[in-house]
């Protein structure tokens, strides 16, 4: 058995551990406190001054940034 994903909810700031069988078997993850869809990043994601601190200072996982130009 794979280590469970962690997927971070941006309304409660809680972190839920999502098994990655799930995630192959396509079904969406949901929040253990709100009972709703967790949104999943499968693209890169293009961080601004507005939300920077959400999606890389609070982000439970590791965060790759790409500072070049364009």
């Amino acid at each position: 058995m794979s280590e469970p994903l962690l997927i971070h909810c941006p309304i409660w700031g809680a972190n839920n551990r999502v098994p990655q069988e799930n995630m192959k078997q396509g079904r969406q993850p949901v929040c253990g406190r709100r009972k709703t869809t967790l949104p999943v990043h499968r693209r890169p994601i293009t961080a601004t001054d507005s939300n920077f601190s959400a999606e890389v200072e609070r982000s439970p996982l590791p965060t790759l940034l790409d500072m070049s130009t364009i």
